[in-house]
């Protein structure tokens, strides 16, 4: 299997890995063939439309996880939200992700395009639960029945 190290390295030391304090925004996206499973937390600053928090918790392969990793890091450090909502509306609604597609996420977040030797939806996974996020909003804020994966708080990362 062909793999970017900066995914192996994300995956073995995650950045993120847990619970947002006070999330504005999450969203949760599972793959059923591979069991994988994730939860992105946001907090957005509703007068900026910037993430100001960005977390990820889960249950899934090197690279479902590998890849949230690195999508919660850029989305943290300025990442325009517009550049991954461009493709959207339209991934958001198709079932089937084209390999362009795929291709244009993960150089958004700077990983090298590589052979899809791994099942392209593990590849998809945190950006499917980013999108979920997105379309979440404020309304669910206060809710406590939010998947929790049992990860370390902001306050206890060090």
């Amino acid at each position: 299997m062909s793999i970017p190290s900066i995914v192996s390295q994300h995956f073995e030391d995650p950045y993120h890995h847990g619970s947002c304090d006070s999330p504005s925004h999450w969203g949760e996206a599972e793959c059923v063939q591979s069991g994988c499973r994730l939860v992105i937390e946001l907090s957005i600053d509703p007068a900026t439309g910037l993430c100001t928090e960005a977390w990820f918790d889960g249950a899934g392969c090197v690279v479902c996880e590998g890849l949230a990793s690195i999508l919660v890091e850029r989305l943290e450090q300025g990442l325009d939200l517009r550049r991954l909502a461009d493709w959207g509306p339209w991934a958001a609604e198709s079932e089937a992700w084209d390999r362009q597609l795929r291709t244009n996420l993960l150089e958004t977040i700077g990983v090298p395009s590589y052979d899809e030797v791994v099942d392209a939806e593990c590849m998809e996974l945190p950006f499917r639960a980013w999108l979920a996020a997105c379309l979440s909003g404020d309304e669910d804020s206060a809710n406590e029945d939010w998947p929790h994966f049992g990860g370390p708080s902001l306050g206890e990362e060090a």
